[in-house]
């Protein structure tokens, strides 16, 4: 009976470094990646702009992490109107948390 506590007690052990190392490599490859998220500005803009159903734009983006959470954040962000022109919305920053998993 102590013999097959101690190899499930191992197991459990065994699992739970497994986990929090490949937590851990999720973690900084998520943040090595996160600096190249200004290659993509256009695009990212681009799909801001169709899900807001307003065209954006934007001075600055970045991305970083909110908990375990992705955060993007568009700097000097303006809604424009796209039958007047003028600008409907103008914020210093909008920040967008990005659901990983739920977009999988």
């Amino acid at each position: 009976m102590i013999h097959l506590f101690r190899s499930a007690a191992a197991r459990i052990v065994s699992l739970t470094m497994l986990g929090v190392v490949l937590a851990a490599i999720l973690v900084s490859a998520v943040r090595l990646l996160l600096p190249l998220a200004d290659r993509y500005q256009d695009q990212l803009t681009a799909v801001v702009s169709e899900r807001l159903g307003y065209p954006v734009r934007v001075g600055g983006l970045r991305i970083g992490l909110a908990g375990w959470q992705l955060r993007l954040t568009l700097d000097d962000a303006k809604l424009w109107d796209p039958r007047t022109g003028a600008v409907v919305l103008s914020l210093r920053a909008l920040e967008l948390d990005l659901d990983a998993l739920g977009s999988i």
